[in-house]
């Protein structure tokens, strides 16, 4: 099997290997400590996603109302319809 294979190489592999990767996870951790309790897991991705994806259909039907008023002018509020 591969996993105890590479389990056992990793046991063998000397801390002072891995020294320079130390300063990188005292300096990363607290973010991503942070990143992780803002995103929630997969819960969080999915309410990202909504989000962007509501403020991406607000746009779309603001624009749509944009090109309707243009190609279709609003009637006059008088009482009087112009066909």
């Amino acid at each position: 099997m591969i996993i105890p294979q590479i389990s056992a190489q990793a046991a063998q592999t000397p801390p002072e290997a891995l020294q320079f990767l130390q300063p990188l996870a005292e300096i990363m951790g607290p973010f991503l400590s942070i990143l992780s309790w803002l995103m929630g897991g997969v819960f969080g991705v999915y309410v990202i996603l909504l989000i962007v994806r509501i403020y991406y259909e607000h746009r779309k039907l603001k624009i749509l109302k944009e090109i309707r008023n243009y190609l279709i002018p609003p009637q006059k509020k008088n009482g009087k319809n112009k066909k």
